[in-house]
């Protein structure tokens, strides 16, 4: 087992990154000269569905694993049920992310589309490279995508457990390496209430929030 958030998520996004490598490496794999509109658009609909629940059923892991090691962190027992079967759905998929500035499943219709619209330009111009360059930029776009919702799932879930605690003050813990930005920098250590806690400003941010106990300061 992880020993923290970040650590169990990147172990399964690394498990998400090889599915997604396979399913856009089959798309190319399928025959370039044999490509038309009506295949294309049932191919790639059938493929962003199976990524989209491949994604959801890991991001339901990450954010359950999230949520008991809130508790764990804050010393505490779980005295009610896990998230239920809905919560990615409520929570994560269908709430606008402050970092991405979209929903998931929005943006993944979209997507969908762009990519869509890239094989076929490159079908109507006879033009293999556009078309494997396509699947590069698609393929990169997406796992960009499913990164920032892995940890949002996370956020949401830990910011759920705390609230069931009944958690009313959090301080914000920023990640110490060469990465980490002067905004989270200057939050590093700064105590919000939970229902003022300010969203994240970057991609891949790490920066977890600990519950507040007693007369901290």
């Amino acid at each position: 087992m992880a020993e923290t958030i970040y650590q169990e998520m990147d172990r399964r996004k690394k498990k998400l990154q090889q599915k997604i490598k396979d399913e856009f490496n089959h798309l190319g794999a399928m025959g370039y000269d044999e490509l038309n509109v009506v295949r294309v658009r049932q191919y790639t609909k059938a493929m962003y569905e199976r990524m989209s629940k491949m994604a959801e059923d890991e991001f339901y892991e990450m954010a359950l694993f999230a949520y008991k090691q809130t508790f764990k962190d804050a010393d505490r027992q779980i005295e009610e049920d896990d998230l239920d079967d809905g919560y990615i759905y409520y929570e994560v998929l269908n709430r606008y992310n402050p970092v991405t500035g979209y929903k998931f499943k929005s943006e993944t219709e979209r997507k969908m589309m762009r990519l869509n619209e890239q094989i076929l330009t490159a079908k109507e111009y006879n033009d293999v490279n556009m078309f494997n360059e396509s699947l590069k930029r698609g393929a990169s776009l997406w796992w960009t995508q499913i990164a920032e919702f892995g940890i949002f799932s996370c956020d949401q879930a830990s910011k759920t457990a705390l609230d069931k605690m009944h958690v009313k003050r959090v301080k914000w813990v920023a990640e110490h390496d060469e990465k980490t930005c002067d905004t989270c920098m200057e939050r590093d250590g700064q105590i919000y209430l939970l229902a003022e806690v300010p969203p994240k400003v970057h991609y891949n941010c790490r920066c977890t929030l600990k519950p507040v106990l007693g007369d901290e300061k």
